[in-house]
């Protein structure tokens, strides 16, 4: 039998700038949400990517990806945000009824954490009339199997998926990923963890393009602290430390290597303040 915690269902309604948090609840299992109207703005916290949605839109999160999203109402008027959360056993049950090998490929895979569709509205309106019956209508378990791995390979072969973070390669993926913590202090078992992946897989990435671990970490940090510079509103230290370096002395040091000047002739060179 597929019992009710299979699915849980949920509308919410959001205002312009308004934003929905994908938590950490229920990260085993996928969510499937789509807006009645107006656009929104899906984001990758993790990859600092993001991708603009409409009313055609249907978005899959995969389990394990859900709590690195959120998703920001862009629309001047209020707009309607439908989620489903299907459990992974339920999705795991659909393999022997789904169609076509790409279906599969894409909707098994752990490369690709996201699944979007831009749809024809009768689609959209087909799912939704199904998702609000949950709650009235006793779906046989057949039904439910037939229905969503027929929906899936219809919108697939149809639509074809569009995956946000596939274009990354690793030394981008890292970058952003630092880029969205980067006062903490990044090891290869926490690139790693949040990247889901291997390390050997990442490092020999990395070495193709001549490239060391921590001197892409350091590099991302001289950016900021640069960024950091132009602003004028800040000292030396502050500076240092408010982009993940341990250490003034390790700052400097990092610093006129990169730059071939120290940090405090950069900083009056940016602004014509000698720091005291």
């Amino acid at each position: 039998m597929i019992e009710k915690k299979s699915f849980q269902t949920n509308v919410y309604r959001m205002s312009k700038f308004d934003t929905y948090i994908f938590n950490n609840l229920y990260i085993n299992d996928y969510k499937m949400f789509w807006i009645d109207s107006g656009i929104a703005k899906l984001i990758d916290k993790n990859c600092l990517t993001s991708y603009e949605i409409n009313s055609s839109s249907i978005i899959l999160l995969k389990k394990n990806s859900i709590q690195r999203f959120s998703l920001t109402s862009l629309s001047d008027e209020n707009i309607n945000v439908s989620i489903i959360t299907i459990s992974d056993s339920f999705i795991r049950s659909l393999k022997s009824y789904i169609l076509g090998d790409l279906m599969i490929r894409n909707l098994y895979s752990e490369n690709k954490d996201l699944l979007l569709w831009n749809c024809e509205h009768n689609d959209i309106a087909v799912l939704s009339e199904v998702v609000n019956g949950f709650r009235e209508i006793n779906y046989s378990d057949e039904f439910l199997k037939v229905f969503f791995s027929g929906f899936f390979s219809k919108v697939e072969k149809k639509y074809n998926s569009i995956f946000i973070t596939d274009d990354l390669d690793a030394m981008e993926k890292i970058s952003c990923l630092v880029k969205s913590d980067i006062t903490r202090n990044w090891r290869w078992a926490d690139i790693c963890g949040e990247l889901r992946t291997n390390r050997m897989i990442l490092k020999k990435e990395l070495e193709s393009r001549g490239v060391k671990f921590r001197e892409l970490i350091n590099s991302i940090r001289i950016s900021y602290s640069i960024s950091l510079m132009k602003t004028g509103e800040f000292k030396i230290k502050q500076i240092a430390y408010q982009s993940g370096f341990a250490s003034v002395s390790y700052f400097s040091t990092v610093f006129k290597s990169t730059m071939n000047v120290a940090p405090s002739e950069y900083l009056f060179m940016l602004t014509g303040v000698a720091e005291k």
